[in-house]
C-alpha cells in the first residue's frame, strides 16, 4: 500500500481501504473509518468510487451509509456508468430507489449511451426498470413504461 495523500493508503491500483470495504459490504467497518471528505469520492484506476462499489454489489447499508456523508451519486467510471446504471443493472431496486432518492439522475448514459432504465430492461428487471421509469418523463428521456414494455417483449439486444 502506498499513501494516498493525507489520510489513505492506497493499493497499486488506487483502491482505498473505503473501497475495499464498500465492494464486500461491511457496513460495520465503515461506520468505524473516520469521515474524511477527500477520500469519499476518490476514485481507483477504473474511475470506481467506493459508492459505485458497493451499489454495484447489492450493499444497501454501505450505500446508506456513503450517501449519509456526502457520496457524489451522480460521479462515473471510465466507462461513463454512475452508481445507479450498475445498481440497475444487476437488479438492486432498493439501491435503485435510494439513489434515485438522492438525486442520482436517471438519464445519464454509460459510454454506449445506455441509460439505467434501458440496462435494467435488457437484463430482465422489470421492476427496477419501471421504477426508473416513474422518476423520468417521456418528453424527458424518450421511454415510458410502454417503452419498457417493447423492450422487455423484444428481449436481449445491444443498448
Amino acid at each position: 500500500m502506498n499513501q494516498g495523500g493525507g489520510t489513505s493508503l492506497t493499493d497499486r491500483y488506487g483502491n482505498t481501504e473505503l473501497h475495499f470495504l464498500a465492494a464486500s459490504g461491511d457496513a460495520t467497518r465503515v461506520r468505524q473509518l473516520p469521515k474524511y471528505p477527500e477520500i469519499i469520492d476518490r476514485r481507483n484506476v477504473n474511475g470506481s468510487t467506493a459508492l459505485f462499489l458497493a451499489a454495484a454489489n447489492g450493499h444497501l447499508e454501505v450505500v446508506k451509509l456513503l450517501l449519509a456523508v456526502g457520496a457524489d451519486v451522480n460521479i462515473s467510471n471510465e466507462n461513463a456508468a454512475t452508481p445507479l446504471f450498475m445498481a440497475a443493472r444487476n437488479g438492486y431496486e432498493e439501491i435503485v430507489r435510494l439513489l434515485l432518492e438522492a438525486g442520482a439522475d436517471p438519464h445519464l448514459t454509460n459510454k454506449n449511451a445506455v441509460t439505467p432504465q434501458a440496462i435494467a430492461a435488457h437484463r430482465g428487471h422489470k421492476n427496477t426498470a419501471l421504477l426508473i421509469a416513474s422518476y423520468t418523463t417521456k418528453k424527458s428521456c424518450g421511454r415510458s413504461e410502454d417503452g419498457v414494455e417493447k423492450i422487455l417483449k423484444r428481449g436481449p439486444e445491444n443498448g
